[in-house]
């Protein structure tokens, strides 16, 4: 059994932080260019992988250096310049992004596990005491039950290898 006296993360965000980190979330997403895409969209639409941001690069240098001479104007902007600009620029913004989910998991599993163990520890304390008749543990232990309800009994296991 863990030590249910740990607590790795003994804390909570205070309102005021709790605001500001959801402000300047809003404030990213008022700095980002819109775009959204449909369902279908999102599966028509092709990524672009690290073979195809490559070819992307290639094409770029090209119409930037021979294409001049080969190209039909209409290709001759800086449409794809700019689309291969801003999708690096949203690579780093989302490692940077991922890293922070990474960090949001781990201390929401932390604590989730500290809050769940804690949680059967209680329980099983409700359980115990019940048991020795100590007022009001059964009705306690009764209003946390469903948490394992449906759930099947476990067949202990007996010592030694199954065959």
């Amino acid at each position: 059994m863990a030590n249910i006296s740990y607590n790795q993360i003994h804390e909570t965000l205070d309102e005021a932080t709790l605001a500001l980190i959801l402000q300047k979330i809003q404030e990213i997403r008022e700095l980002l260019p819109k775009g959204t895409l449909i369902d279908a969209e999102r599966k028509r639409y092709r990524a672009l992988d690290v073979r195809n941001l490559a070819f992307v690069e290639d094409v770029v240098r090209l119409k930037n250096g021979i294409g001049a001479g080969i190209l039909p104007p209409v290709l001759l902007n800086d449409n794809t310049d700019t689309d291969l600009k801003l999708f690096k620029q949203l690579q780093t913004l989302r490692s940077h992004i991922d890293g922070l989910n990474y960090l949001l998991k781990d201390v929401e599993r932390i604590v989730g596990h500290e809050a769940y163990g804690t949680g059967l520890a209680h329980y099983g304390m409700y359980k115990v005491t019940a048991k020795a008749g100590v007022a009001n543990a059964q009705s306690a232990m009764d209003e946390l039950a469903w948490r394992f309800e449906k759930q099947g009994k476990r067949e202990k296991k007996k010592g030694g290898p199954k065959e």
